[in-house]
């Protein structure tokens, strides 16, 4: 029965489109493998809520509202697939009015043109993806000035924060998370992590 349960699974994230629920009641989430071998997580409705609250407060603290207003344009350059925690929270998260979604695996002049094109007030991606953006802003090819920018996954350090003051005179909020336990610290406004 065990093996059945597990086949399964992994069949409903290899065939997962959109938010698909497995068993029309739990998200399926699954690791990058950077410890060795991906892991699946499986969540309930009330699991999925305390992680999706934990972002919100996060963006909060990020001075991101929860209640996208149209003049605060937020731009989210991650991945769109389903069964990764940052594509499923923009799914849940993303399809605002307020909201653009750009693929960070994708063609970087789509996401440069789709930037340019939208404008965002704040940013949200990873401090490897920034240091792209931001070398197309300093080429000239980018022409944006978020305020704030929100970055996750990956080790922020003290040179990316700076040169998003350089070139974007924005701040850079933090994000510390795991696909397994959604997150677990992110800045305040002081730049302090807190759990």
């Amino acid at each position: 029965i065990l093996r059945e349960t597990l086949d399964r699974v992994r069949a409903h994230v290899d065939e997962l489109t959109g938010d698909g629920l497995l068993l029309n009641k739990y998200r399926v989430l699954r690791t990058s493998g950077s410890s060795g071998l991906p892991r699946l997580v499986v969540l309930a409705s009330d699991e999925w809520a305390i992680i999706s609250a934990s972002f919100l407060r996060a963006n909060e603290w990020a001075g991101l509202p929860s209640a996208i207003r149209s003049d605060q344009r937020r731009a989210l350059v991650t991945t769109l697939l389903p069964w990764h925690l940052s594509g499923r929270l923009n799914l849940n998260f993303g399809d605002r009015q307020a909201v653009r979604l750009f693929n960070a695996s994708g063609s970087l002049p789509d996401v440069i043109d789709g930037l340019n094109e939208w404008q965002p007030h704040s940013l949200v991606t990873y401090p490897s993806m920034v240091k792209v953006v931001l070398a197309e802003q300093v080429r000239g090819r980018l022409q944006i000035a978020p305020k704030t920018v929100v970055l996750s996954s990956e080790l922020t350090t003290a040179a990316v924060r700076n040169r998003i003051l350089d070139v974007w005179n924005a701040q850079a909020f933090d994000i510390y998370a795991t696909t397994e336990t959604g997150l677990i610290a992110a800045d305040c406004p002081s730049r302090r992590l807190h759990l």
